[in-house]
Parts: C-alpha cells; sequence; structure tokens
C-alpha cells in the first residue's frame, strides 16, 4: 500500500510529465461508451445522454478562429449517478457525480479532401463526486454521511474522418486523481426495522440507505485511460457509422481492465462525427482481471446514447 501523504507528489511528477507529453481534453459527445470515452472527438454546442450511468452532458463552443485551420475552445461538462435517476436526490440529500472543464479542438482539412477532416484536441477537466459514506467508528446516528471528493483529469488525442473512403478512426489518451467509487458497489444499510409475530412466525420490515463502506473508499487514486476507436461509414446516403471501440484503463490498486464496445450510430447529414442517437454493446472488464462471478456475457450491456445539437 502507499503512503498516503508522500505519494501525492509523486503522483502529481507523474501526471504533469503525462500533460506534457499528450494533448489533453474534456470529452462530449455522441460517439462514446458507457463512461462517456471516445477517441471521435469534435466541436460544437451539445446536449448528450447517456442510459449506462444515467448521465446528462453538455457541450458549449463560445469561441472559434479560423484562419489556414479552425481553432474552436469549448466548455464541457457532465452530471449523473451510476445509481440511476432516483438516487440523484434521495431522502433529502443530493447523491451525483459530475465533471466540468474545457477542451481545444483543431480541425485541419476543413474541406474533406482526400486526406480528410483530422481533429486534434487537447483539455482539462475538474471531478466531483458527492455519495453517501459509512463509517462503522462513529456513534449511531453519524455512521451515514454525505462525503464530497474532488479529482482531475487531463485528457488528448487525434482523429482523423474520411467520408470518401468511408471510414473515421481516432486515439486518445487521459490520466488524473480521483476516488474509486467507479469500482465500489454501495452496500443497503439497515436504518431502522421493526418485528411482527405471529404464533411461531416472525416477519421484519425494514428501511435501507444506500451507502459505501468508508475503510474501502479511497481519495486520490491515480488512474490512466487509453481509448481507440474504428469505424465504417454503411449506406448510400453515410448516415450510419458502425464503430468499434477499444477501451483499456488502469486505476491504482487495481488491476488493468479491457472494456470494448461496438455499436451503430445515426449522424447528421454532412456531419459523419455529429452523431444523433446510437445503440452499442460494452462488455466490462473483458478478461475478467477483477475476477468477478458473472460471465462475460453478464458484464455486456446495451448501452444508447442521444445528442440534441443547438446553435
Amino acid at each position: 500500500m502507499y503512503n498516503r501523504k508522500t505519494s501525492i507528489v509523486k503522483k502529481l511528477n507523474l501526471l504533469t510529465a503525462l500533460f506534457f507529453c499528450s494533448y489533453t481534453f474534456s470529452q462530449t459527445n455522441i460517439i462514446q461508451d458507457g463512461d462517456g470515452e471516445t477517441s471521435l472527438q469534435t466541436s460544437g454546442n451539445l446536449i448528450t445522454f447517456n442510459t449506462a450511468k444515467t448521465s446528462i452532458g453538455f457541450m458549449l463552443s463560445p469561441f472559434e478562429i479560423t484562419n489556414m485551420s479552425k481553432q474552436i475552445w469549448s466548455i464541457t461538462g457532465s452530471l449523473g449517478s451510476k445509481e440511476g435517476t432516483s438516487k440523484i436526490f434521495s431522502k433529502g440529500k443530493l447523491n451525483f457525480e459530475g465533471k466540468l472543464g474545457f477542451q481545444f479542438v483543431t480541425v485541419s482539412d476543413t474541406a474533406g479532401g482526400e486526406k480528410g477532416i483530422k481533429h486534434w484536441f487537447f483539455g482539462a477537466e475538474t471531478l466531483y463526486s458527492r455519495l453517501n459514506a459509512f463509517d462503522s467508528l462513529k456513534k449511531f446516528e453519524d455512521q451515514i454521511y454525505v462525503q464530497n471528493n474532488l479529482g482531475f483529469r487531463v485528457n488528448g488525442g487525434w482523429n482523423r474522418q474520411s467520408t470518401k473512403k468511408r471510414y473515421s478512426f481516432g486515439i486518445a489518451i487521459s490520466g488524473g486523481l480521483k476516488d474509486n467509487s467507479d469500482e465500489l458497489d454501495p452496500n443497503d444499510i439497515i436504518t431502522s426495522s421493526s418485528s411482527f409475530s405471529e404464533g411461531n412466525q416472525i416477519r421484519t420490515l425494514s428501511t435501507t440507505e444506500s451507502a459505501y463502506d468508508i475503510t474501502e473508499l479511497e481519495k486520490n487514486n491515480l488512474f490512466g485511460k487509453i481509448n481507440m476507436d474504428f469505424g465504417r461509414y454503411l449506406g448510400s446516403n453515410k448516415r450510419l457509422f458502425a464503430n468499434l471501440h477499444i477501451n483499456y484503463s488502469f486505476q491504482e490498486n487495481v488491476k488493468p481492465k479491457l472494456n470494448p464496445a461496438i455499436g451503430l450510430f445515426y449522424t447528421e447529414k454532412g456531419a459523419p462525427l455529429e452523431a444523433i442517437v446510437g445503440m452499442q454493446l460494452q462488455t466490462e472488464d473483458w478478461g475478467n482481471t477483477q475476477n468477478l462471478k458473472l460471465n462475460k456475457w453478464e458484464r455486456t450491456g446495451i448501452i444508447i446514447t442521444a445528442g440534441f445539437p443547438f446553435d
């Protein structure tokens, strides 16, 4: 185990090196996996929905400079809860996770010549989670409480789209610090109960509240991700886009995971990377490095994403 006080400096040094060795950005796009990851990043004004973590995201692009290529600044963010919308506000408490940041995109060959349109993108974002924690060492009435955790991520990459040759591909890399709640499942803590008996039979009614065990929660964990996408346009109008997505992720004190996805997206006319709606199948931890008791099919879920562009 790390010494938590002395390891922060080492992590920050590593992340500083990562920042200067790679471009960075905050991802918001319809062509994304269940965690909102993609390398097919574009720009524009957009509101997105992702069913995997019941999240809503946005991207605002108020600044654009056009010289030999376009240079676009955007503000991005998202808000959601991995336990579903009913858990965002529960029993008078807000419980959610979110992010807020910026991205900078350069677009070259905007006419879409033989070499296609290329995007370089970079940016950064702040990560925020507000969740219920459980500490059995506190007084009984204080054992379940709200904990706020902050983190950050830097990310960047490159993609290329060529509708003439009917394909798009990209690669992105990211890294940062965050808590490990994504790797944990909350526990159902009994907060009250009552028993009713009839003869030799006893029935107990209880109310519970979801909370993370404080002994398992960790802050400021180093994490990183690599995303790759390769897709092909289908049909004569090139509005359907079939995509293979590969996500390789690692986190401190957790074995690396491979999370592949395959999906089909319906795109805007004349904007092949600006999807309107999409559906994917994604397998969590393809090699089962976490030793879960679920088979590969049980770790595979359907992800639906939708977007609403606006001027």
